[in-house]
């Protein structure tokens, strides 16, 4: 059996594929504006590889409110989060 595109493209998640489920799995306006802001915020985080000033300057909001949101919505760089753990040892 060959692998193709069409294959691998099934089984990773679209930006669509997300906002269609936060679209339909948000119970209240406040759950989904909150799903949204943490996804796009994310989103936004990943295409400026997670440069704060970048990202803050593309969302058009101060550094330190992007801070702020990142800790709400428990954001973390996956790489590193293990630093601080093996920083902390």
């Amino acid at each position: 059996a060959t692998i193709d595109e069409s294959d691998v493209a099934a089984l990773v998640p679209t930006a669509r594929s997300e906002f269609e489920d936060i679209l339909h799995t948000s119970t209240t306006f406040q759950d989904f504006k909150e799903r949204a802001e943490r996804a796009f915020i994310k989103y936004q985080l990943d295409l400026h590889k997670w440069n704060i000033s970048r990202t803050a300057e593309a969302l058009q909001i101060q550094r330190s409110h992007l801070y702020t949101k990142m800790r709400r919505y428990g954001l973390v760089k996956e790489d590193s989060s293990r630093e601080s753990l093996d920083n902390e040892e």
